[in-house]
């Protein structure tokens, strides 16, 4: 098991895929859950946008500057804020205000709680979101000072998102059909995040137990990428807890062959 001390500082736990589960390390709030991922050795932690505990409409100021410090403490640094809604509402008349407000909350959140390469707010968009809306969204992360990934293109075969950063889900790509390494080297500069994830013959799996080369994946990262975080996610995933030490593990393997 690498330790913090070792793992690589852009590597980051998504919380949208932690859920309270009895018995586990992680259950008892967010608060809990920092601390698996630092007793993991992961230097960062990626923010759900929909939990409770860490929605922003529910986060005042002071609220916010304690969620910083609960992860200064554990030495712990904000990687990104996950806002996965349903992509139909940014298309649909009835939703389509309520989800740009979240956007725009999303985006201060991590505007106020993370720095550098984690400024990352990731959406997926529906396939009838405009361009005018997309326009609004851009200004609206250009506003916060933060990168609004969308993962939207992955479902499309590698069809870009105009006017918006990209976000690399290795999963939906390798399901597409796709190269996730071959995307980042040729995409990277439009890449604002790499969801670390991973296929197999009965859907998602941890990282290192399906058809994701990590190895092609981890020397792109770590020589010509540089744009931002490399997430785990545990999206979907019947036991997250080994997901998560399986894929700390796996990238380190793959970064040591760099």
């Amino acid at each position: 098991m690498a330790t913090a001390r070792d793992v690589d500082p852009r590597l980051a736990i998504a919380l949208s895929g932690v859920r309270e589960e009895a018995g586990a390390p992680w259950t008892g709030g967010v608060r809990a859950t920092f601390d698996w991922v630092a007793s993991l050795g992961a230097r960062g932690v990626v923010i759900d946008a929909t939990a409770p505990e860490t929605r922003p409409r529910t986060l005042d100021r002071s609220a916010r500057r304690d969620l910083a410090a609960s992860m200064r403490r554990r030495g712990l640094a904000c990687m990104g804020v996950d806002l996965w809604i349903p992509p139909e509402h940014f298309a649909s008349p009835t939703h389509v205000d309520r989800a740009m407000a979240a956007l725009e909350a999303a985006a201060g959140l991590a505007s106020e709680l993370c720095e550098g390469v984690g400024r990352v707010v990731s959406i997926e968009t529906g396939e009838h979101v405009g361009s005018d809306l997309l326009s609004v969204m851009r200004e609206m992360g250009e506003d916060a000072n933060v990168r609004l990934a969308d993962h939207r293109f992955m479902k499309g075969a590698g069809e870009s998102v105009a006017r918006l950063a990209e976000g690399l889900d290795c999963a939906s790509v390798i399901m597409a059909g796709g190269d996730p390494a071959s995307l980042l080297s040729t995409r990277g500069e439009r890449i604002a995040s790499v969801r670390l994830s991973d296929v197999g013959s009965v859907g998602r799996v941890g990282v290192g137990n399906g058809r994701l080369d990590v190895a092609a994946l981890g020397a792109i990262a770590g020589t010509l990428w540089r744009e931002g975080p490399v997430v785990i996610d545990l999206r979907g995933l019947r036991s997250p807890g080994e997901a998560a030490r399986q894929g700390i593990d796996a990238w380190e393997r793959a970064r040591l062959r760099v």
